[in-house]
């Protein structure tokens, strides 16, 4: 079993070759992330993270013109509308904004049922004041976030992952910041972890960091050791569980052979 949602870090198709079914806990956090992204864009769009830094500095920052922006009224833009990202979204529509949302495995009717109204990837990034990341890591979305998708950006606006570093480039993200064309971006989770302490990502301007902690909550680690001690149950009293992420191997499953 996977302790937590992500299990890209496991080998799907020797499990399956080899009779293995491969578990995951994919409740845990959901509450939690999304409450994060809210905050990472409240703090981001007030700019709340940089006043209080120099504030501690001993400095008394002024409040740049045409720095912050009002949450009321702009357009968060959710890519993948799973769990999390309609947790995001019902959030954010609480906070008056309007959301659009980009999956392509779900279709316009399923995205309009998750509380986001359904555009192309290309009208989402163009249009959106910020833009959150909740995908899987695969062979396809590795990078996904790079150069070519941030060109695509409206100007000015807001980056937030909280979903697995390998899908953002993020020197591509660093060079978008130093250009100015992306207004901030705010990361919880990165290419390497831990951060390395001289990533460049660290000296980028107008950005926030925070050492993968999007799904960590006192409730959340209950939750996982329930959902997990369920999975554990099922699986000994049927031989199955529904939180099984190669569902192809329940006819060859080796303990079967």
């Amino acid at each position: 079993m996977r302790w937590g949602v992500g299990y890209d870090q496991m080998d799907l198709a020797s499990a399956s070759e080899l009779g293995v079914a491969i578990a995951n806990a994919p409740g845990y956090g959901t509450i939690d992330v999304a409450e994060h992204v809210i905050a990472l864009m409240m703090s981001a769009s007030r700019r709340v993270a940089w006043f209080n830094g120099e504030m501690m500095a001993g400095g008394w920052p002024p409040a740049v013109p045409g720095s912050i922006h009002r949450i009321l009224g702009s357009t968060l833009g959710i890519i993948g509308v799973g769990r999390i990202g309609s947790a995001v979204a019902q959030r954010a529509r609480g906070l008056g904004m309007e959301v659009v949302g980009y999956d392509s495995t779900l279709t316009s009717e399923q995205l309009l049922e998750r509380g986001v109204k359904p555009v192309s990837l290309e009208t989402l990034l163009s249009s959106s004041d910020v833009v959150s990341l909740h995908v899987p890591l695969n062979a396809e979305t590795v990078h996904f976030m790079g150069a070519e998708m941030l060109s695509l950006m409206k100007p000015g606006a807001g980056l937030i992952n909280a979903s697995r570093g390998k899908i953002v480039d993020t020197k591509a993200v660093s060079s978008a910041l130093v250009k100015g064309t992306l207004a901030w971006a705010a990361l919880d989770v990165f290419e390497q972890e831990p951060l390395p302490a001289d990533d460049p990502v660290r000296k980028s301007p107008n950005v926030i960091l925070t050492p993968h902690v999007a799904g960590y909550s006192v409730e959340s680690w209950q939750d996982l050791r329930e959902e997990m001690c369920k999975t554990t149950l099922d699986w000994v009293r049927t031989g199955w569980a529904s939180t099984i992420v190669n569902p192809e191997v329940r006819g060859s499953l080796r303990r079967d052979r």
